[in-house]
């Protein structure tokens, strides 16, 4: 936020400030990511004092940020307009995990990610109590139907955690720091581990039951 603030005031952004002895930039930042975490979806509200083209904002405020940090798109909305904390209901993260030393005769993919997906499901979501805090998990994996080559193999697995409570659905928040906790602890059995993890998007859900999402720019 200071890194943010500091920008606006050397582009000249006009921005609202808050009343008191300390005023700041009335500027807030969606869900933090956590410690060791890669992001690639960042969005924040700004309050202006004056009129801001969309386009040229994003153009001059670049201008004045580091080269690995840099706004890609910004909208303009009425002051009325929900904050970004209140409207968004997941957050999807992105786990690549390692498969280290397999076995000889499970060299197959499909197989390493139907087992995974059966441990997974037993042992986190139904036996830790998990379901409530994940709108909906996915494994993936590369090269659907060849063998694997090497002693190793990588697998993905996309989680979509709930970031609010939607009233009548009885979910829960997703914890990541817990979740991914757990995540360790499942694959450390199958000597398997997380290689990386990033926040790949945000979304507004749209439609809860047939699974409309839409991230905060494409909902304005």
């Amino acid at each position: 936020v200071a890194m943010l603030s500091r920008a606006f005031i050397r582009a000249g952004i006009k921005a609202a400030y808050s009343a008191g002895f300390n005023p700041k930039p009335k500027l807030s930042l969606s869900n933090p990511i956590p410690l060791g975490v890669q992001s690639l979806a960042e969005y924040g509200d700004i309050c202006l004092s004056e009129w801001a083209d969309a386009p040229r904002f994003v153009e001059i405020v670049n201008k004045q940020l580091p080269a690995n940090i840099q706004l890609t798109e910004a909208a303009n909305v009425l002051q009325s307009a929900a904050s970004l904390m209140s409207v968004i209901g997941a957050v999807f993260y992105e786990f690549e995990i390692i498969c280290d030393d397999l076995p000889s005769g499970n060299k197959n993919l499909a197989g390493i990610k139907n087992e995974l997906e059966k441990s997974f499901k037993q042992q986190l979501i139904e036996k830790q109590e998990l379901a409530s805090q994940i709108y909906s998990c996915d494994f993936k994996y590369p090269g659907e139907g060849k063998d694997v080559t090497e002693p190793y193999a990588t697998l993905k697995l996309d989680v979509l955690g709930f970031t609010k409570i939607f009233k009548d659905k009885q979910n829960s928040i997703f914890k990541f720091n817990d979740f991914a906790a757990k995540l360790k602890v499942l694959l450390s059995g199958q000597n398997q581990k997380i290689n990386f993890m990033q926040k790949k998007e945000l979304y507004i859900i749209n439609d809860f039951d047939k699974k409309i999402l839409l991230n905060p720019l494409e909902i304005l």
